[in-house]
C-alpha cells in the first residue's frame, strides 16, 4: 500500500489522480464528516459522512485508524484496505497504519510554506483557513511526527506528473524488494 503524507495543498490528490490515471493504481477511498468542496463526489473522493454517521461506525469497529484534523474527523475503513492502494493520511494516521499492516510504503510531499498558501487561495479557502492550515502543519508534520518515511519529494518546482513517475517507480522499487529503506 502507498501513502502519502503533506501539509494542506501539498499536492496529494492531484498527486493521486495521475497514480489512477497513468499507473493503474486504486485511491483507497477515507472518509471525513468535512463539508464537500466544490468538484467533490461522494465515494469518490472521500465518503462524507455525517458526525453521527461517522460515530455510528466507529462504534462499530470499521475503521483501522481515525483522527481529528482541522476541525473534522477522517477515518479509513477496513474494507478499503488492499494491495496496489494509494492513500493520503496526516501522521498520526500513518503511525496508527504502520499498527495494523504490513508493506506500507510511506511518502512525504515537501513543499515551501509560499507555495502551500498559494494554492490554497487559489483552490478558494479563506485567508484565516489558510493561515489556521499553516500554523496547524508546521506542528503536525514536523520532523518529530513523521516517524517512519520511506521517500521525501519536494513537490515545490515539479509537475504532478513529474511527481508521480518518481513515487510510483520508487514504490514499484520498494514492493519488488528493489530498495532497502535502511
Amino acid at each position: 500500500m502507498l501513502v502519502l503524507v503533506g501539509p494542506s495543498a501539498s499536492g496529494k490528490s492531484a498527486i493521486v489522480k495521475e497514480l489512477m490515471a497513468n499507473y493503474g493504481m486504486e485511491k483507497f477511498i477515507t472518509c471525513t464528516t468535512r463539508e464537500k468542496r466544490v468538484g467533490e463526489i461522494d465515494g469518490v473522493d472521500y465518503y462524507f459522512f455525517t458526525l453521527d454517521e461517522f460515530s455510528f461506525r466507529f462504534a462499530n469497529d470499521e475503521f483501522i485508524e481515525t483522527v481529528f484534523y482541522n476541525g473534522n474527523y477522517y477515518g479509513t475503513l477496513k474494507k478499503e484496505a488492499s494491495d496496489n492502494k494509494v492513500v493520503i493520511l496526516e501522521p498520526q494516521g500513518l503511525n496508527n497504519f504502520l499498527k495494523v499492516l504490513d508493506n506500507v510504503f510511506a511518502v512525504y510531499l515537501q513543499t515551501e510554506e509560499a507555495v502551500l498558501k498559494e494554492r490554497m487561495i487559489s483552490r478558494g479557502d479563506s485567508m484565516l483557513e489558510v493561515m489556521k492550515r499553516l500554523e496547524n502543519d508546521r506542528i503536525l508534520f514536523s520532523e518529530e511526527q513523521l516517524a517512519k518515511i520511506d521517500y521525501t519529494i519536494n513537490t515545490t518546482h515539479l509537475s504532478v506528473s513529474e511527481i508521480a513517475s518518481k513515487i510510483y517507480n520508487k514504490y514499484k522499487e520498494y514492493s519488488q524488494g528493489m530498495i532497502s529503506l535502511f
